[in-house]
């Protein structure tokens, strides 16, 4: 196998390593065996840098009016390795919004979301799954109060901030948890890279970004606790990256 060839596969393998459709023994097993690689054909970081950009790109989440749906898209984005604008003051900028809402974006609200297109795909995916589950859980919880005392529409949105909010710390733990070992450390810095490669993309697009200001809705204890058992794995049964290691 030529220098190149071995230099290609390492590449792959730290893709997958950072893939966050992996799971964390494909992301671990990735790491050892790019490492080994490594060490065993004398390589350096810079060697496998020489040449390599990797392919950035920006898409958009149609995020509604409710500032738990606002905060789910920049949870999600985060875990993903995203960078995010969810302000209406940026997103209408966005070629593609203002095409499509023709200056009736003051109404709805976009989560411009930046990133590599594997990211990206994985974001926009777990945002419908995400939603769709913290939409049954506070549903369910509704029912659970009972028919003659039901919760108010402000009750419902604390629940659902709460449910964002736990899957949120759910999600920290995890990668947290996955950075115990030394090819979980690895994986890591795999992921920062590509999160900081991100932000400077946005950066390239938009340069001059002000700060917002924070939402008056607090989570709820009860959707917190609900947050922390949501199961967001069943959304990436079909994992890309499977097929990243042949060739």
């Amino acid at each position: 196998m030529t220098t190149s060839a071995i230099i290609e596969k390492i590449r792959k393998l730290r893709t997958l390593a950072g893939n966050s459709g992996s799971s964390e023994a494909e992301a671990a097993s990735a790491a050892r065996i790019a490492r080994n690689l490594m060490i065993k054909h004398a390589l350096e970081e810079s060697d496998l840098d020489a040449g390599q950009t990797e392919k950035l790109d920006d898409t958009y989440i149609e995020v509604g009016t409710t500032a738990w749906r606002l905060r789910l898209a920049a949870v999600l984005a985060e875990h993903c390795n995203c960078d995010i604008l969810a302000k209406p003051t940026y997103t209408n900028k966005h070629p593609d919004t203002r095409a499509e809402l023709k200056g009736g974006w003051k109404n709805r609200k976009f989560a411009w979301c930046f990133g590599t297109p594997a990211d990206l795909a994985i974001l926009s995916y777990l945002y419908e799954v995400a939603e769709r589950l913290i939409m049954k859980a506070a549903k369910d919880w509704r029912e659970s109060e009972g028919r003659w005392d039901p919760p108010s529409r402000r009750q419902m949105n604390r629940f659902r901030m709460g449910a964002v909010l736990g899957l949120g710390s759910k999600l920290r733990e995890q990668r947290a948890a996955e950075t115990d070992t030394r090819e979980g450390e690895e994986a890591a810095l795999v992921l920062a890279s590509r999160y900081q490669q991100a932000i400077a993309h946005r950066k390239k697009l938009v340069p001059r970004v002000r700060a917002g200001r924070r939402s008056s809705v607090y989570g709820s204890e009860a959707g917190r606790q609900a947050g922390k058992n949501l199961n967001l794995n069943k959304g990436l049964t079909h994992r890309a990256g499977h097929r990243m290691l042949k060739g």
